[in-house]
């Protein structure tokens, strides 16, 4: 489960500082002005990244746009995008991730090399987290075209726990809900969402039982909130840290496709305690277009080639020379023939 959206600018600014990336793009969902629906998770999420990047003094442009507008051009918001930033952070429903990166694709943002897409998953699917290029709906071709367009991204959510009695969870879980409700789970672990839940009812249970033991009253919601905060507590996924503001310190992954498989695999883990980016072993990015390590941030010759002077001559000169050699020659030309004839 998501932690609050101050982590999740913690996150990037660790991912993005680990590359020496300061200049950043962010796409991102948020419903249209005039809406009663108010700001979208998506638009707090990426609002917590761009203020820790403020605070650094990197440099990032941002642009919305409301993924219930089915008129959305990606294609127009990206070649934006793309003419102040190489490193593009994304926040959206999976859908709309993958028109982006579709659209990306064909924009040659993604064989170039050059760019690099993150996607801020704010709620984990693991069908959509593992394999998100892949439709049953679509054919080989689209399916084999989407894969190509998800080599340039990198998605970040929740890390699920990768423990024993986190998988046991999953299975009792799974059991109840196949028995008692009729719902098949598929052989993929419970969403972390799930036994965030059970850690946070696990949470009041403690704190309750410690305000009782202390001669406190049930009815007493600021004595027990207050011993919920700023501790630490052994839960389904292992040790779950408070902070001082009530908020969990939350551990998120990276996550890079496997450029065999097609999957998603974590390449990295976030810990919300340590506040420290580890990378799993034996794992490394592959990155897109074939590079052997992570693109600049910025062009060599800048965005608009202005740090690259052009040397060659341009054809207004060449005209210039050339029609100049001309007049030269015939004035010679004219000069010896009115010699030769007097």
């Amino acid at each position: 489960m998501m932690g609050s959206y101050r982590e999740v600018g913690a996150v990037m600014v660790q991912i993005l500082a680990r590359f020496d990336w300061r200049v950043v793009g962010m796409l991102y969902h948020n419903h249209d002005v005039g809406k009663s629906a108010g700001n979208s998770p998506c638009y707090f999420a990426l609002a917590a990244v761009y203020g820790q990047l403020e605070k650094q003094g990197h440099k990032s442009v941002h642009k919305n746009f409301d993924e219930t507008n089915g008129s959305v051009n990606f294609t127009q918001l990206l070649l934006h995008i793309s003419e102040s930033s190489r490193i593009i952070v994304l926040c959206a429903a999976p859908p709309k991730i993958k028109e982006i990166m579709l659209a990306a694709e064909e924009l040659n943002m993604v064989d170039s090399g050059d760019y690099v897409f993150f996607n801020i998953e704010l709620r984990n699917s693991n069908n959509a987290t593992l394999k998100p290029w892949h439709s049953n709906s679509d054919t080989e071709a689209q399916n084999n075209r989407s894969r190509r367009a998800y080599e340039a991204l990198l998605t970040v959510s929740a890390r699920v726990p990768d423990t024993e009695q986190y998988r046991d969870f999953s299975k009792e879980v799974k059991r109840i809900a196949r028995d008692e409700f009729n719902y098949t789970y598929d052989e993929d672990p419970v969403n972390p969402s799930v036994a965030a839940f059970h850690e946070a009812v696990l949470l009041y249970a403690i704190a309750l039982n410690e305000t009782l033991a202390a001669g406190g009253d049930v009815s007493n919601g600021t004595a027990i909130t207050s011993r919920m905060w700023d501790r630490t507590f052994v839960g389904i996924s292992g040790n779950v840290s408070m902070d001082k503001n009530g908020d969990r310190n939350a551990d998120y992954s990276l996550l890079d496709m496997d450029s065999v498989t097609g999957v998603f695999q974590v390449v990295a883990n976030y810990y919300g305690v340590s506040k420290q980016l580890v990378d799993v072993p034996g794992r490394r990015i592959h990155w897109a277009g074939d590079r052997n390590g992570p693109p600049p941030d910025t062009p060599t010759c800048g965005f608009d080639n202005s740090k690259c002077p052009d040397e060659t001559t341009p054809i207004y000169a060449i005209v210039t020379i050339v029609l100049s050699s001309v007049v030269v020659v015939l004035i010679i030309t004219s000069a010896f023939i009115y010699r030769h004839c007097h």
